[in-house]
């Protein structure tokens, strides 16, 4: 399937899960079995592990489900990065679990487990335990300040069982019964968060806490039936439940329930018993005030004192909450207050200069990262300065927060050096390339310029002295070497050189060369490197002359190298008109729904850059398809039927997302997804060069947008058909529309080439076939 711009933005953050249901859409919640969806991904440029998993269980005809919607069984999230890590395996209010069912007896088990970052608070006990003992929830929730201090870095893990017998019945008797264990543990660093009286709270912000509990209750009755009426009349109604709780060290604190009630012929006899028991004292924030002790800042790389910093680092601080998220916090007197943490400011200075760059965050807006426009300067001492502030909302208006006087404000400062800079332009600093790096098909005659976008920019490498030159040199055996001069635009951090004369069907090796006065590219190519350590497991490989500032030395330096080949058509537009249709296919999806396909003339094949990019490419394709809708079949039926006038109300809309194939769906010329398999194993297999790898899928989208529409328009009128009869008779082309079946005839596309950075270079028609 091909991934649209949305769903590759959505690989950026951390719901995997999402984008696979998107990429691959087949629903697996509700169906029989054990079914999961997995995805991973690896950021190369931050050096960040993702993935996420989901499992779903229902087998033996439901006797055993997940316990969660849609019976999910479990799922899993996990994350390592230079900053932050974590495994999360279910947590407190979204646990992993099974349950069992015959008629109404019920069973149910389930747990969690947390390690790392972004360890979230410890839960109350459930609502049935606080219910037995007859306290308030809130009363119960014992870590309510702790858990205030947002997300931290520890471990946690819990288990719970439940069972319900449903109701029993023999004879006239009639009874339920309801049972459940538990616990929950934890153990986390809440900073430099303060208690009065006893310091930094825990052993270094190091704080342990953990609650068990179990209950059970139950009701035996008789069941009569006076005349015509039925009535159950209870014999005995009890519970009881025990709760422990406690938090150490640090100070230490136990508190323990045990209580119930019971009710005895119709409440005849009735009563309810507690005891509690509480040992030690609570951690009290230093001042009471709501944000006292919260640390926002957690962690930040690189880290203070840091030496031989690779320059192509990104920056990133870390925070234990979401910054320019509103949150709450409750007091004593049960007052909950608005809050908002906002960054107050972020820089790399270098000598006091602040460092050109751009701040992102996550989709949790808990990590920065900062990406400078050029790489970070070599061997240089920066400073990291990162701050936040505080804001109270009051009578609906946001208000700085300020203490004695002074703004309230978290500043973090990390001083570090970065290491050497290398000579050259390492792969992973390429955003995109053209020729694209190891590119299969390049038309040598579809562009005149070939290029070099970097990700930051090395502008070192160009500063060079009067009368060394820069040049491109593009070699193959057939041809020898040309040589280009090359340009450098130090804002848009991009190479440039004109495009050399080509063959078709040739491989070629392309190299950026720094060159000193008189030099040959031949014989001045040193071979000889030196390694730089950067620390941990970064290293950079320096040549015996450095281009640190400007190249000096007599020797030539290589700053890139990569090969490709060309293609057996000069230009895309040629190739596109090879694919010559010899015979139509039709791809039955319903009776009323087909897709085309083509078999076309046995020419060169697409390769998987083309259909759908990689890391040279921006990850971006260089082919769009859409359909140019101007066939008889959607100009005659579905535009008057579906889209014209769309849409007729605001709630008259299809619910996909418009955004990725458009309204109407022109975007829906699908990629083969064998055609891709194939490519990626066996790349000489037969049909890649007998097929076009899209087939024309619009009439699928057509039909489900009709449906969508007409589900909507029906239930708009359905409650009450009399009062809207006006309107009934406006849309009763689609109340009462049947959907078109796709007609006889010639199906025309637009394929578009799309240079690497979005630049559209020409197009070619590309027709579908529907026969009778």
């Amino acid at each position: 399937l091909a991934m649209s711009q949305d769903v590759l933005e959505n690989l950026k953050e951390t719901n995997l899960v999402e984008v696979s249901k998107q990429v691959y859409p087949y629903n697996v919640q509700g169906e029989a079995g054990l079914n999961a969806y997995a995805a991973i991904e690896y950021d190369f440029t931050t050096s960040t592990l993702h993935g996420t998993f989901d499992l779903y269980v229902d087998v033996v005809g439901g006797l055993f489900r997940g316990r969660a919607s849609g019976n999910r069984a479990g799922w899993a999230v996990w994350h390592f990065a230079p900053d932050k890590w974590y495994i999360h395996m279910g947590t407190p209010t979204d646990r992993l679990g099974l349950k069992f069912g015959i008629g109404s007896f019920s069973l149910e088990t389930g747990g969690y487990f947390m390690i790392g970052d972004e360890i979230p608070g410890s839960p109350p006990p459930p609502a049935i335990v606080a219910d037995i003992l007859g306290v308030e929830a809130d009363v119960l929730n014992y870590m309510r300040d702790e858990n205030a201090l947002g997300n931290g870095r520890g471990f946690a893990f819990g288990m719970d069982f439940s069972v319900d017998t449903g109701d029993l019945t023999f004879l006239v008797f009639y009874a339920r019964f309801q049972a459940g264990v538990g616990y929950d543990i934890m153990v986390k660093d809440y900073g430099e968060a303060e208690c009065a009286g006893s310091g930094q709270v825990g052993i270094d912000g190091w704080y342990a806490n953990g609650q068990a509990y179990a209950y059970l209750q139950g009701e035996l009755g008789i069941k009569v039936k006076l005349l015509f009426i039925r009535k159950k009349i209870t014999i005995i109604r009890a519970g009881a439940a025990i709760l422990m709780q406690a938090k150490l060290p640090n100070p230490v604190w136990f508190r323990g329930y045990v209580g119930g009630h019971f009710s005895v012929l119709g409440g005849l006899i009735k009563g309810r018993f507690r005891f509690k028991i509480e040992l030690g004292e609570q951690c009290e924030f230093v001042n009471g005030a709501p944000l006292d002790g919260l640390k926002i800042i957690a962690d930040i790389n690189p880290i203070e004192g840091a030496s031989a910093v690779d320059v192509f680092t990104l920056p990133q601080v870390g925070f234990n909450m979401r910054v320019g998220r509103e949150f709450e916090l409750e007091d004593d007197y049960g007052n909950v207050t608005k809050y908002r943490i906002n960054l107050k400011n972020f820089d790399i200075l270098n000598e006091g200069t602040s460092i050109p760059g751009q701040v992102s965050w996550n989709e949790n807006g808990d990590l920065l990262t900062f990406t400078s426009e050029d790489i970070l300067p070599p061997t240089t001492a920066l400073q990291l300065k990162v701050s936040v502030n505080f804001e109270e909302k009051k009578n609906g208006v946001w208000q700085v927060i300020y203490d004695d006087g002074q703004e309230a404000v978290e500043e973090e400062i990390r001083n570090f050096t970065t290491g050497v800079a290398p000579d050259y332009i390492p792969m992973n600093n390429i955003a995109y390339s053209y020729p694209v790096v190891n590119q299969k098909y390049l038309h040598k005659d579809q562009h005149n310029q070939a290029y070099v976008q970097l990700k930051q920019g090395q502008d070192y490498l160009f500063d060079v002295e009067d009368g060394w030159s820069q040049n491109a040199y593009v070699s193959s055996e057939q041809q020898g070497t040309q040589q280009k001069a090359i340009g450098y635009d130090t804002g848009a951090n991009r190479v440039t050189f004109a495009m050399p004369s080509l063959a078709n069907q040739t491989a070629y090796t392309l190299t950026l060369m720094t060159e000193p006065p008189g030099g040959d590219f031949n014989d001045n190519v040193s071979e000889d490197y030196s390694q730089q350590d950067l620390g941990g497991e970064n290293e950079v490989e320096v040549r015996d002359v450095s281009l640190s500032g400007t190249a000096s030395s007599g020797e030539a330096v290589e700053m890139l190298l990569y090969n490709f080949n060309t293609s057996e058509y000069a230009t895309f537009n040629q190739k596109v008109v090879a694919k010559e249709l010899i015979q139509p296919l039709v791809e039955i999806i319903y009776s009323d729904v087909h897709s085309l396909q083509t078999k076309s003339l046995e020419t060169e094949p697409f390769e998987m850059l083309e259909l759908k990019g990689n890391q040279y490419s921006d990850y971006q394709p260089l082919i769009a398809v859409e359909a140019t809708l101007d066939d008889p079949y959607y100009q005659n039926e579905i535009f008057p039927l579906i889209y014209d006038g769309y849409p007729l109300r605001t709630d008259f809309t299809v619910d996909r997302d418009v955004t990725q194939l458009g309204v109407p769906p022109k975007k829906g010329v699908e990629l083969l997804t064998w055609y891709e398999t194939y490519l990626e194993g066996n790349p000489d297999y037969y049909l890649l060069r007998e097929r076009m790898p899209y087939r024309y899928h619009l009439a699928y989208f057509y039909k489900e947008d009709f449906i969508d529409i007409q589900y909507k328009v029906v239930n708009a009128f359905l409650n009450d058909p009399s009062q809207y009869e006006s309107e009934i008779q406006q849309y009763d082309y689609i109340i009462n529309g049947i959907f078109p079946y796709i007609k006889q005839g010639n199906y025309n596309t637009s394929v578009k080439y799309v240079l690497p950075g979005g630049q559209e270079d020409g197009s070619s028609t590309y027709v579908f076939n529907k026969p009778n």
